[in-house]
Formats: C-alpha cells, sequence, structure tokens
C-alpha cells in the first residue's frame, strides 16, 4: 500500500514510525474498528507515550491525523475524503490586517455574489465572530457548504482559510481548491 501524506508529519510530531502506528492499530483491529475508535485509541496511545514527545503535541489533533493516515493506509478513504464518504478542499491566505478588516476585505470581495462558479448560493451567508475569530459561511445548491474562518496571524495580518465541504467526489477537489485559490488572489 501507499505510505498516506501525512506519515512523515505524524512520525516527526509523535517520534512514532509510521510503520509502528500501523503494526499497532492492526493488532487491535483497526481494520475493523470505526474512525472515533481509531482516533481515541491512537490518542491515547500519544499520552501513554508523551515523555519521548515534543511539548507541543496535541494528543486529540495528532490522534484524529493518526486514525485519517490509517484509514487511508488500509483503502477506507483517500486523501480529502471525509470519514462519512464526502470529500472538502481547503485554501487559505495570509491578509494585512485585523480580524475587523479582513472580513470587512472579504464581505467586499464576495458579498453581493449570488454563486460560486456557477453553483447558486442557498439562503443567506452567515457571518459571527467570537474574540479571536470571524466566520462566514455558505451552503450552495448542490449540497455542499464554505466556511471561512479569519483568525489572528501576527500584529495587523490575519490568516483567512476557506473550507469547502460535503463535495461529492475526489475530482472536485482540485477545481474548487482552484476556484477558491482564484477568489482569495482577489482579496487585496
Amino acid at each position: 500500500m501507499t505510505q498516506p501524506p501525512k506519515a512523515d508529519a505524524i512520525t516527526a510530531a509523535t517520534g512514532i514510525p509510521w510503520t509502528d502506528w500501523c503494526a499497532l492499530l492492526d493488532e487491535g483491529a483497526g481494520p475493523s474498528l470505526p474512525h472515533d475508535r481509531i482516533a481515541t485509541r491512537a490518542c491515547d496511545y500519544i499520552i501513554a507515550h508523551a515523555a519521548g514527545m515534543p511539548a507541543s503535541t496535541n494528543p486529540e489533533w495528532w490522534g484524529q491525523s493518526v486514525a485519517v493516515a490509517y484509514e487511508q493506509q488500509i483503502g477506507r478513504r483517500v486523501p480529502g475524503q471525509s470519514s462519512s464518504g464526502d470529500f472538502h478542499v481547503g485554501a487559505s491566505k495570509t491578509y494585512p490586517g485585523d480580524l475587523d478588516a479582513t472580513l470587512e476585505a472579504w464581505l467586499d470581495l464576495v458579498g453581493d455574489r449570488d454563486s460560486f462558479d456557477g453553483v447558486p448560493v442557498e439562503g443567506e451567508a452567515r457571518v459571527s465572530s467570537t474574540q479571536k475569530w470571524r466566520y462566514w459561511r455558505i451552503n450552495l445548491a448542490d449540497g455542499s457548504r464554505v466556511s471561512v474562518d479569519i483568525g489572528r496571524k501576527a500584529t495587523e495580518k490575519s490568516t483567512i482559510g476557506i473550507n469547502h465541504t460535503r463535495l461529492d467526489s475526489a475530482e472536485s477537489m482540485g477545481h474548487w481548491r482552484g476556484v477558491w485559490r482564484g477568489i482569495l488572489a482577489g482579496l487585496s
């Protein structure tokens, strides 16, 4: 089988070689376990062996990463596919502005659009905020969803991340990645 794309990153973050992760999960009936059980098992293993891992290791996050990569390894899913079978794609950009300025620039760029790449927007865009984040959400008529998350990157800089979920195929991922990168390129 082909090694999953994140295997090297998982090894670097956890200090556990990818082949050891596969052996551990294979021994514990991994191929027959649902995603959440694989992730819990990986997280528990990371916590139990945390003494040898970098202090920055987040066991829950890396447990999820191990589960996704393992499912790719055993052929249960392909890169970009969620545990429910649909696909998602993301794109991001650093913007020279604080959270509110970045949200305003995004709204100026896309606020009056009624479709994206010919797919109509269904309903109204939803905008919300917290102290640390700004959010913009829409549903598209094809059943997919788009979320834009704006977070602080540095003083007077923000990161704008687009996550497009519920895509119907792996082939659509490359197409939509290009669409969102093109839109982000217009953010200046």
